[in-house]
């Protein structure tokens, strides 16, 4: 639990149940636990993202994916130039149904985002959250969240919930796709249901921006509208 900022964590051996193996894994054991829960995460990886933020362990978890892929355990996909390693059940995912349509708001911390690079790689779209960028650096926002339209990212916005007055304000919602109309739709039942997850009762919107230029003043009408209006 938390006592202010502080976390406070109970002992090992009270939390889990006594049939779990709390042994020390074996180098192999762990980075083939690594892989494994990187790649059911994330679908698809390389070496050098599944040992992401892992100092020293690039060189053996290449390797160790290497073997994993001899023995059949991983297979190998392609996606823009990049060739990356996923699980054979990836393969079933992939023949799922998903929605071409539907808006995703998503975390800064969201496993599709936090690696930067990766995800330029895989969706061209370069995202970086700003709370720790100095204010007069910042171009989107504070806290500024990825909208994803289904397979591609079609913009961003700043957002910020008054807790006692239950309004969320979007203080920049900034749009990367020449289907402005169709996406701003789409994004109405999801920002809908974000704001009733942060339990709130209405929505201001403050500043829209584009990538691709000034927007017409009937165009910022119909989005005002549109969002004001859930």
């Amino acid at each position: 639990h938390r006592e202010g900022f502080q976390k406070v964590y109970d002992l090992t051996e009270r939390v889990l149940p006594a049939v779990i193996d709390t042994s020390t894994p074996t180098e192999n054991e762990f980075q083939r636990h690594l892989i494994r829960r990187y790649l059911i995460a994330n679908g698809i990886g390389t070496p050098a993202q599944i040992a992401y933020l892992r100092k020293g362990l690039a060189a053996s978890i290449a390797a160790q994916c290497r073997q994993m892929h001899a023995d059949g355990q991983l297979i190998q996909v392609t996606a823009g130039p990049q060739d990356y390693y996923a699980v054979p059940e990836v393969e079933d995912l992939l023949r799922r149904p998903l929605s071409r349509r539907k808006v995703k708001i998503l975390s800064p911390f969201d496993n599709l985002v936090i690696q930067r690079k990766r995800l330029q790689e895989l969706f061209d779209f370069d995202y970086q959250i700003e709370c720790y960028v100095p204010a007069a650096k910042r171009r989107y926002g504070y806290f500024c969240l990825p909208l994803l339209w289904g397979q591609s990212f079609a913009g961003r916005m700043d957002a910020k919930i008054d807790r006692t007055t239950g309004v969320l304000q979007i203080k920049l919602l900034h749009l990367e796709t020449n289907r402005a109309e169709e996406f701003i739709e789409a994004l109405a039942p999801a920002l809908r249901d974000f704001l009733q997850f942060n339990q709130g009762h209405q929505l201001t919107l403050r500043a829209v921006t584009s990538t691709g230029g000034k927007l017409d003043r009937g165009m910022l009408k119909n989005i005002e509208r549109r969002l004001q209006n859930l």
